[in-house]
């Protein structure tokens, strides 16, 4: 009886406890997909935040297209070099064939008692997308042989402190490339930050350059006859004469590439030196700055063309917010100027001292000068202007704007002003 009673008492006990486990199982189960559900609608809230930012203005996008371009670059991995020395990777040039391919499979980081890194022969080298860290102790390559090429590579923190050419690269070879490579946080003491390209037949495209420096060409300074330049983008780049490129060269390309808050004292982006055949095509100039003229480009070469390309929201301390044009029989065309400003005069462009050139089928949206000529500002002699539209946004509460406001030029004897097919608009707003 007493042993029944015991069985008894010991199953009513175990049939306890099961309860409990399952009571405290429920609980942890109500818990967990609550967490779930809070977690879920935090997700939702901050897609629907998202899809309430606005990006209807020009200048919107040129700042999600700022932070994308460097966000693709200022990455962790971009920022950090590590692995081999850069004797490790000078051994492995020397080892290569003439015409061979060295394709690299680690990083490679300036160790103390490194070198820069001389390619003497015809070569290519495959990065991979690897990195090459200078530690801010030396410049990483000095190119001296011709057909060299290097594709998918990241060159970060060199510094050149040996001469004045190229924080990164030294190119003085001919028949170079340059592919799909990157450029973050490099210096140089006079020409090109990351790149000064001295050799012939030069090309270099595909290529992102983000906070590069020097005093000429903060990303590039190009000076080798041939040069072409093409779909790069150049970031936060600065320097004394051309933020983002200083070109001093005949025959020079450079297209399809875009420009975002560079600055310099003059040619907030591209310093332009050229002369015979230069053609800068299809750019975009967004945000660049200079301390002085040319906001986004400083002219200075003949013969040499500007066309197909945009600006929006440049500035200038004195002259010519987007262009600064000092070049004789040069042509500007089919460019549209949006939002650029100067402090004192050329809103949009300052054109042609001592020189003559011609300006054709472009488009002037809300430029603006402290001063003289929102628009243009013509300086000395011979001056063609044909089919072109001017747009400017009228003040509140103002009843005239007068268009010679748009277009200055000096009342000088030996003006020539040729004005074609002009379409001025105005916008109320307010």
């Amino acid at each position: 009886m007493i042993n029944n009673l015991n069985k008894i008492v010991i199953v009513f006990l175990l049939l306890i406890f099961l309860s409990i486990s399952v009571v405290s199982a429920q609980e942890n189960t109500s818990s967990e997909i609550g967490l779930n559900e809070n977690a879920t609608i935090l997700e939702v809230e901050e897609k629907n935040d998202n899809a309430k930012v606005e990006i209807n203005d020009d200048s919107a996008i040129a700042s999600e297209s700022e932070e994308e371009e460097i966000n693709a670059v200022m990455n962790e991995d971009n920022l950090k070099g590590s692995g081999s020395t850069f004797t490790d990777l000078q051994k492995l040039i020397k080892k290569t064939d003439v015409n061979g391919t060295l394709i690299l499979d680690k990083d490679y980081t300036y160790s103390d008692g490194d070198s820069e890194i001389v390619i003497d022969k015809s070569i290519t080298i495959d990065g991979k997308n690897h990195v090459i860290d200078g530690k801010l102790a030396t410049r990483i390559l000095n190119i001296t042989g011709d057909y060299v090429t290097l594709k998918n590579m990241k060159f970060i923190n060199a510094n050149n402190t040996q001469d004045n050419y190229g924080g990164a690269i030294y190119w003085n070879g001919d028949y170079g490339n340059i592919i799909s490579c990157s450029f973050v946080n490099n210096h140089a003491r006079h020409y090109g930050g990351a790149v000064s390209w001295s050799g012939t037949n030069g090309f270099l495209s595909r290529c992102s350059f983000v906070n590069n420096h020097a005093y000429d060409g903060g990303a590039v300074s190009w000076s080798g006859t041939n040069g072409h330049l093409s779909a790069c983008s150049f970031v936060n780049n600065h320097a004394t004469s051309g933020g983002a490129v200083y070109w001093n060269c005949k025959n020079a390309y450079l297209s399809a590439s875009s420009f975002v808050n560079n600055h310099a004292t003059s040619g907030g982006a591209v310093y332009w030196n050229c002369n015979n055949n230069g053609v800068l095509s299809a750019c975009s100039f967004v945000n660049n700055h200079a301390r002085h003229y040319g906001g986004a480009v400083s002219w200075n070469g003949a013969n040499n063309i500007l066309s197909g390309s945009s600006f929006v929201n440049n500035t200038a301390n004195q002259f010519g917010g987007a262009v600064y044009w000092n070049g004789n029989n040069s042509f500007l065309t089919y460019c549209s100027f949006l939002n650029n400003h100067a402090n004192e005069d050329g809103g949009a462009i300052i054109c042609w001292w001592y020189s003559s050139g011609y300006l054709s089928t472009c488009s002037f949206i809300n430029n603006t000068a402290k001063y003289r000529a929102n628009a243009i500002y013509l300086c000395e002699n011979n001056t063609n202007i044909s089919e072109c539209s001017f747009s400017i946004y009228r003040p509140k509460n103002t009843a005239v704007v007068k268009a010679n406001n748009l277009i200055y030029y000096n009342n000088n004897s030996y003006q020539l002003i040729t004005m074609m097919k002009m379409v001025i608009k105005f916008k109320v707003v307010g």
